[in-house]
């Protein structure tokens, strides 16, 4: 299954800032700011049977185009500046800039209370995949304005482990994401400028009579930096110019900018202080800055002065001014200044024209339509690199035209699932990408691959290339594209109003289900909510293995299996920082489900998203205990930044208190040192607002208690441990009701691809490998395998081993059987 992971997701307060913005640019449109969002999330319009995008943050689900995300300053819990990403001399990074190049970030890490924003994308649970054509389908980046350029991407500081990069406003290769029904992600956004920014999106699939349907263009409005667009009281800004002609007084204004001096927060060092001067202290009313034409920042005048500090980035702006008087002086727009972080101070006191938006670097070659490819044909190679731990994947198509994702992995003999995944996009001049291998050396392991189109081109995935293990000889494989994808009319909507979203995939009709499930694969979450009125504990199934939407399960009820996929040793670029030995020392052998969701591997969380608010206004504090281990087993959750641990959460050594203030949604990872069966009970309690129900004179809510049962691999006999949960199977991840599983993991290297997340196979047996059919690279011989294929996903990193390296976020999806 296509799972997305999200890098370093921590603990953090999910509070949603839904705030209507009354006036300014974009006064029609929420802002959403200071939260757990996702945006953009793809859902499915039964009654319109196609595809709707929205945006959707702490339950409520609206449409994307009637949103704004926003971006302003944030800070970690130790004060560290978190809005703010510096380029490095990391050549995986060039595709950012240069070394030392400020960018305006959108943390895949937030800091308390999700500072400064919390943002990622994803897929309702209920797309329905089995209807459409080798179950893919793909969100793409179809337009883009602003007065720079955005990348959004993974990515770990420790070792070599490649970029996953997913969307890019400038790279044409970067622009296509595969997802899966579940699909959930949280990444590094950044933008070269502060400003207003413009991204359009649209979903597209072909049916399984292979026409092509796609949703309407969807727009969603990012606002880098500058002042909370919910602040904006002037409307729009040439009509408040223009009726502020009336407004006289004797004024010499001046515009400046300067480097800001001081520095009381960490990253202050880095702003940029825009400054305007009315010339009289009597002077009233609003300065509204802009940057290459863009709107940034609306600031009071008063005194007859404003200020706007701000991080304006690493590359020259055109900045202006425009005054907008209530009293004391008369209107004025400043002629532009060009500035850089850092440049010297310069001013203006000469008028200009109003701002026009100009980007200096507009973005071009936007996908648009279906596409017929000339030829089908297609060769795939493979070859260890001079270090051992990478493999480089070359992919030649006789049309150098198309655009697919490369999917699948190292896969153990007989294994249906991936131990590392493979997950990249390749499209005209990238067609050669890294993939990691660390954790996946020698002959035990096969390399299985499969490409998968974009649904705007006519023709269907590949069969599954199966090389066999591969060596530094390499080994080279020619396959070709099916031949479905009938062209016909494009099912998109022409405008009008869409359904109401309704509340999405977060909870099904209230009920707990009670029957006993074994859960080991996909994404589930304890949840915090009022369950017949009664606040309580319990689990949120959206990992599709027993029912194909989200539904609500007693934990008690729930076994989540741990199987042999999430074994991993320590070493190399596996768990290697030293913050990492609370788990064992080097060479220890460990249970991981990490906190980037991963292919074949349960992805548990923490959620208090269906709690009331009114009811509940300061969340809740979930408990865990520990109740029963294997002999000498120990289990930790904790989360991860950047290959570190960045907070222990909860260990088997004692009860742990976890924080679930309102709308918080986390992931923490999750380590076993034993084989066996472990078994925790779950509580929580709350405090109630005055008005709400309260318990025995408390004033505060308590959780009936419920028992979570974790059970890793098979253990030997006589050290299983917590005897009241029933045993592992030797079964591999199950497969959801009609469709097999399989995922992806990022494969870009320094260039960096966008990556899918998706993997090649899922579910049936795996047939020995063979020579026959393949074309020589080296000796060496692979063949086209009938193994069950995966789809393109939401890929984000490199394998199993890179997601335990980084601490990061991947995506994996779901596949069906072949």
């Amino acid at each position: 299954m296509r799972i997305l992971r999200s890098t370093g997701a921590t603990l953090a307060a999910l509070t949603l800032a839904l705030a209507p913005a009354f006036a300014g640019p974009d006064g029609d449109r929420t802002v959403q700011t200071n939260a757990h969002i996702d945006a953009p999330k793809v859902f499915w319009d039964k009654d319109a049977k196609t595809f709707q995008i929205n945006s959707q943050s702490n339950g409520k689900t609206l449409p994307l185009d009637k949103t704004t995300n926003w971006v302003g300053r944030g800070y970690q819990e130790d004060g560290t500046q978190s809005y703010i990403f510096d380029v490095t001399k990391d050549p995986r990074l060039a595709f950012l800039g240069k070394e030392g190049d400020h960018l305006y970030m959108a943390p895949h890490s937030p800091g308390p209370g999700n500072t400064p924003i919390w943002s990622g994308f994803g897929a309702d649970t209920a797309v329905p995949i089995e209807q459409f054509q080798d179950e893919n389908f793909t969100i793409e980046l179809t337009g883009f304005n602003g007065p720079g350029e955005m990348n959004m991407f993974n990515y770990s500081s420790y070792g070599d482990l490649p970029v996953t990069r997913l969307f890019s406003s400038h790279d044409q290769n970067s622009r296509a994401v595969w997802l899966d029904p579940g699909t959930h992600t949280h990444n590094f956004t950044t933008f070269t400028k502060p400003g207003r920014y413009e991204l359009t999106y649209q979903v597209s699939a072909r049916k399984s009579d292979g026409t092509f349907t796609a949703s309407k263009p969807t727009t969603l409005v990012w606002r880098v930096g500058g002042t909370n667009p919910a602040d904006e009281k002037l409307g729009d800004v040439k009509t408040a110019y223009d009726k502020a002609a009336g407004v006289t007084g004797e004024s010499t204004p001046t515009f400046t900018i300067a480097p800001h001096t001081g520095k009381k927060k960490d990253g202050d060092e880095n702003l940029t202080d825009l400054t305007f001067d009315a010339g009289n202290a009597e002077a009233e009313g609003t300065v509204v800055f802009f940057i290459d034409g863009y709107h940034l920042a609306e600031v009071p005048v008063k005194g007859g002065k404003a200020t706007w500090s701000e991080m304006i980035g690493s590359t020259d702006s055109t900045f202006q001014a425009v005054f907008v008087p209530t009293k004391g002086a008369s209107r004025w727009v400043s002629a532009p200044l060009t500035s850089t972080t850092g440049k010297a101070a310069t001013s203006t006191t000469e008028s200009g024209e109003f701002p026009k938006e100009a980007s200096e670097n507009q973005a071009t070659g936007f996908p648009n339509g279906e596409v017929k490819p000339t030829s089908r044909d297609v060769s795939v190679s493979a070859k260890v690199e001079e270090n051992d731990n990478l493999m480089k994947v070359d992919t030649k198509p006789a049309d150098d035209s198309l655009v697919y994702h490369v999917t699948g992995g190292f896969y153990e003999k007989g294994s249906d699932f991936p131990t590392c995944e493979v997950d990249a996009v390749s499209g005209p001049g990238r067609r050669s990408f890294d993939v990691s291998r660390e954790y996946c050396k020698g002959d035990q392991y096969d390399l299985r691959l499969a490409l998968e189109p974009l649904p705007r081109a006519a023709i269907g995935n590949t069969e599954v290339a199966d090389f066999g293990p591969v060596s530094a000889k390499g080994k080279e494989i020619s396959t070709q594209f099916s031949e479905h994808g009938a062209t016909g009319t494009p099912d998109t909507p022409e405008g009008g109003q869409p359904s109401d979203p309704g509340a999405g995939d977060e909870g099904a009709d209230g009920s707990l289900l009670n029957t006993p499930v074994t859960i080991n694969n996909g994404h589930v979450d304890l949840r915090v909510m009022d369950v017949d009125g009664n606040f309580s504990v319990a689990l949120g199934d959206d990992s599709r293995q027993h029912a194909k939407k989200s539904v609500t399960r007693t934990i008690d009820s729930v076994t989540l299996e741990v199987t042999k996929l999430a074994k991993a040793k320590r070493g190399g670029n596996i768990l290697a920082d030293k913050s990492y030995d609370v788990l064992g020392p080097k060479g220890s052998e460990l249970y991981i489900l990490p906190q980037a969701q991963q292919q074949g591997r349960v992805w548990p969380g923490f959620s208090s998203e269906e709690l009331d608010r009114d009811k509940y206004p300061e969340g809740a504090t979930m408990t865990l205990t520990p109740v029963s281990a294997p002999e000498g087993g120990k289990w930790f959750a904790y989360t991860e930044n950047l290959g570190t641990i960045q907070k222990m959460y909860a260990t088997s050594e004692k009860a742990s208190d976890i924080p679930l203030p309102p709308g918080t949604h986390m992931h923490t990872a999750w380590a076993f040192t034993k084989p066996g069966t472990y078994t925790i009970d779950v509580t929580a309690h709350a405090k109630q607002a005055s008005n709400g129900e309260r318990s025995a004179e408390s004033g505060e809510a308590t959780a009936q208690t419920q028992r979570l049962t974790f059970v890793v691999e098979k253990p030997s006999p006589g050290n299983e441990g917590g005897g009241e949960a029933e045993e592992p199977s030797d079964q591999q991840p199950e497969n959801p009701a009609g469709s097999g599983d399989a995922g992806a993991a990022d494969g870009t290297g320094a260039e960096g691809g966008s990556a899918g997340a998706g993997a090649s196979d899922a579910g049936g047996s795996a047939p020995a490998a063979s020579d026959a059919g393949a074309s020589d690279a080296g000796g060496e011989g692979g063949v086209l395998s009938d193994l069950p294929r995966t789809g393109a996903s939401v890929g984000l990193t490199v394998a199993a081993a890179s997601a335990l390296a980084a601490g990061g976020a991947a995506l994996t999806r779901r596949r069906k059987n072949s």
